[in-house]
């Protein structure tokens, strides 16, 4: 899982990043952080960044190193993380995510291929109880647009690798006990998720 992207993603479209590009955009900012003096001691990934944080450190563990040896990040923190291969993941393996994935593909004038969830559906998707039914006090779509919640959609490429869909064969790995005696990792995950349960 681990390498770095040896390819130039300079002028590329948006839809054709994928997993390793991001972790390698990552491992620029700190080191770029890192130039101007400024140490951060926590890096926290939500939902894919919770991902791409266990992938930059499978990287720099890989190379020898670590977040915490090369960086001086002493925590790291993954809310409501994608898991990797490793954690059974129902949807996930189950083979039926793919054509969702696809359902909502679209092709945006010079980004390319994007995965977005119209604002419309938001509330289903995300604001649901575990029966699917739409919580008390949700906000609308309306409210979703006004408020500026419905950003860029993700480059298509790296959601399929995400998932493990898209003839992505797997979904990315991460080694056992990969923050063992270095960075400390915290996990938050919610109690019901209707995605990851």
């Amino acid at each position: 899982m681990a390498r770095a992207s040896s390819r130039s993603t300079v002028g590329a479209q948006f839809g054709d990043l994928d997993l390793f590009d991001y972790v390698t955009a990552l491992e620029q900012i700190l080191e770029r952080l890192e130039d101007l003096d400024i140490e951060p001691r926590t890096i926290l990934g939500h939902s894919m960044g919770g991902t791409l944080v266990q992938m930059l450190q499978q990287r720099l563990v890989d190379q020898g190193t670590s977040l915490e040896q090369r960086f001086d990040i002493s925590e790291a923190i993954l809310v409501a993380s994608d898991l990797p291969a490793e954690v059974p993941w129902a949807l996930g393996d189950s083979g039926d995510l793919s054509g969702l994935i696809e359902a909502f593909a679209v092709s945006e004038p010079g980004l390319g291929l994007l995965f977005e969830i119209p604002v419309a559906l938001w509330p289903a998707f995300y604001f649901t109880d575990v029966d699917g039914n739409v919580v008390p006090n949700a906000l609308t779509p309306e409210q979703i647009e006004a408020g500026g919640f419905n950003a860029l959609g993700e480059p298509l490429q790296a959601i399929h690798q995400l998932n493990g869909t898209g003839g992505f064969s797997s979904r990315p790995s991460a080694d056992f006990g990969l923050f063992v005696d270095d960075t400390r990792l915290r996990v938050i995950a919610y109690q019901q998720d209707t995605y990851v349960d």
